[in-house]
């Protein structure tokens, strides 16, 4: 008995009414076009993507049509090995151009970045990032930029960079480019003078300005950039949201160093930018004409003093700490004795003379002893302090003198002499200690001789004292809480060496912790150096040529040997 054929399905019927050749190839080509089309539009044109979605939804309709035209062709087509093969690729082809557009929607939609630089020239501050976090008011930045201007084509791009960067880090913060030249209008009302301003950001935030000027007008006559961008944009927020900054003062009239001194290396100035950096208001504080430490006073810094406190002014600084103030000493070994017994009251003497470190000194002078990681912990290994426990880098102090408790842990109980002192109302931490045993309190200043007299290390270069009652006393009713942090040295915060290794985040970790900052605690971004590969010119051939020439060549000729091994 003969088989009866079946009814021929929908695709079919549907394929022998439309298998003309005309339909088949207008439908295939109209749909490429228009899905060619809808993709142009979604990459120039992002703003009408509602007609990209229509030419995508007529390019795949189009697309059906055709290959619902030609459906007996692709099927019999199919059917042959190698038209199987055929369509699996082009199946794998279109599988994966499909993942791939799904990765970049999702990822489009959800940035990340990565910052791989070394010194994380790329990425906002710690800083930056908790001011910008915790803005609860709406900030746009305006940047008068005219596109002709040479001067501000050496800025253009930092400025923008940088206000990407601030609004990918907060939703409340946005900012438009300005041509004062198209928009003179929008200058005026914004006080902005193009001539005398160029490149000037404007903050505004609830009818409050702040202006920052990105390009900086020398007496020698000629505009320079701003090197301090990112610290003046956040200032800029700060003050048009009425943000209030904690203010650091330093102590002055007593030969401190100069914290305005940034031509000499003796000077503070860069551990000023540092602290400004950090977005900290810093002041100069006169006792004897205040009469007091200003209550807003959040950290107080004394720096390298090298005359005594005035009459007057001892009893205001004794009360500031009494009352809970946060102080960081940096004293020399010639510090005038005022000063010592200032700290004596909390617990720590200053040592007589210059530590020697035969075991770690930066090159051949032992008296600039040199910090390593394992240096900044205390009591049990990896158990460091708040304002050492990022820090891995080494930092050094040259001519320091120890910082010593009055009554130490004794030699066998921790071992851990002459650097720890610990008791109800009063703790004395060590963040920076020297080499063990080839380490000493030199008094001779000429020779590097220890003597039978003479104290051995470990010591301490500096310390943090955390204390609810001065040393010997009880506490006052409230209890108060005070910090210091003290060092026996200075010059490592000057402009000599405050950039050298970990020296500048010793320093500002330091007032981080006096401040209760305790999330700006870090390592900070280093100066951006240049890395350079310097060869020779025979070197300098080989990368070239071997790149013009040897790589193409050796991808043709394998692709050649494939060829013919498969023909």
């Amino acid at each position: 008995m003969s088989k009866r054929p079946g009814r021929p399905s929908i695709l079919d019927r549907f394929a022998a009414y439309f298998s003309t050749v005309d339909v088949r190839i207008a439908a295939g080509v109209g749909g490429a076009a228009s899905l060619i089309t809808a993709a142009l539009i979604a990459l120039l044109a992002r703003d009408l993507g509602g007609v990209a979605w229509a030419f995508l939804g007529l390019g795949a309709i189009l697309i059906m049509v055709a290959a619902a035209a030609g459906y007996r062709s692709i099927r019999s087509a199919v059917m042959t090995r190698q038209g199987f093969y055929g369509f699996n690729t082009t199946a794998m082809i279109l599988l994966f151009l499909a993942i791939a557009s799904i990765v970049i929607f999702v990822g489009e939609r959800n940035n990340t970045r990565f910052d791989v630089t070394a010194g994380r020239e790329f990425s906002l501050s710690k800083q930056t990032s908790k001011i910008l976090k915790e803005l609860d008011t709406e900030v746009q930045a305006v940047a008068f930029l005219t596109p002709t201007d040479i001067n501000q084509l050496i800025v253009r791009s930092r400025i923008l960079d940088l206000l990407v960067e601030y609004e990918e880090a907060s939703g409340k913060f946005s900012w438009r480019v300005v041509d004062p030249d198209i928009e003179p209008e929008e200058a005026r009302r914004l006080g902005i003078n193009p001539d005398t301003e160029p490149a000037t950001v404007v903050f505004v935030s609830e009818g409050n300005l702040q202006q920052v000027e990105t390009l900086i007008f020398t007496p020698e006559g000629r505009f320079v950039p701003n090197r301090n961008l990112e610290q003046d944009f956040s200032q800029g927020i700060l003050s048009v949201t009425h943000t209030r900054q904690k203010v650091v003062r330093f102590l002055t009239r007593h030969g401190e160093r100069d914290p305005s001194n940034l031509s000499e290396g003796t000077g503070y100035g860069l551990a000023n930018e540092g602290l400004e950096g950090d977005n900290y208001r810093v002041l100069l504080l006169d006792l004897a004409g205040a009469g007091e430490v200003p209550a807003d006073t959040a950290v107080l810094i004394v720096a390298g003093p090298e005359r005594d406190l005035l009459e007057e002014e001892v009893q205001p600084l004794e009360d500031y700490l009494r009352g809970g103030g946060r102080a960081l000493f940096l004293l020399d070994p010639e510090t005038p004795e005022s000063f010592r017994k200032i700290i004596r009251t909390w617990g720590v003497e200053l040592g007589e003379g210059t530590i020697v470190d035969l075991g770690s000194a930066v090159q051949t002078n032992p008296r600039a002893p040199l910090v390593r990681r394992s240096g900044y912990n205390f009591l049990a290994p990896n158990l460091f302090s708040p304002i050492t426990q990022p820090i891995t880098d080494v930092s050094f102090y040259e001519r320091a003198t120890a910082i010593s408790p009055i009554d130490p842990v004794p030699a066998d109980d921790l071992n851990l002499p002459n650097i720890f002192y610990s008791s109800p109302t009063l703790q004395v931490t060590p963040l920076a200690v020297t080499t063990p045993l080839i380490s000493w309190l030199e008094t001779d200043p000429e020779e590097n001789r220890i003597g039978a007299d003479e104290t051995v290390g470990p010591l301490a270069i500096g310390v943090s004292i955390e204390a609810t009652a001065p040393f010997g006393e009880t506490p006052a009713t409230p209890r108060v809480s005070t910090q210091l942090v003290v060092f026996g040295d200075s010059d490592f915060a000057s402009n000599r060496f405050v950039s050298s290794f970990a020296n500048q985040d010793m320093f500002l970790n330091s007032v981080n912790w006096l401040a209760d900052d305790f999330d700006l605690i870090s390592v900070r971004p280093k100066l951006t150096t240049p890395r350079l590969l310097i060869v020779t010119q025979g070197t300098w051939n080989f990368i070239r040529w071997s790149s013009l020439l040897i790589l193409p060549i050796a991808v043709a000729f394998v692709g050649g040997f494939a060829w013919w091994r498969r023909r």
